[in-house]
This record gives C-alpha cells, structure tokens and sequence, in this order.
C-alpha cells in the first residue's frame, strides 16, 4: 500500500490497516506526497521499487 506522507492521517492510517490485513503486503509512505497530489516520478519509483526488487 502506497500512502503520501503530507496526506491526512485518516488516509495513512487506512492504508496501514489495508496493508496489515492483507497477506503479504506492504506499506510505504512517499515522502512529500498527499493524496490526489502525488508526483508521476515518485509514484514511478515505488511501482518500480515493488515490481522489480
């Protein structure tokens, strides 16, 4: 689960939760980013981080 760091904690603490539920998920917070606010090139890094290792 991908979470902005600058998004409200009700939107944090949701994604941890999907996150702590779910079978092998992670959770990863993108600093400097909110929700509905989120730069292409960090979103990018942390599909590519999860998909390639």
């Amino acid at each position: 689960m991908l979470a902005g760091a600058d998004s409200s904690p009700r939107m944090r603490d949701a994604a941890k939760a999907v996150a702590e539920a779910l079978p092998d998920a992670r959770f990863r917070s993108l600093a400097g980013q909110a929700h509905g606010q989120v730069d292409p090139a960090a979103f990018a890094s942390a599909l590519s981080a999860f998909f390639l290792g």
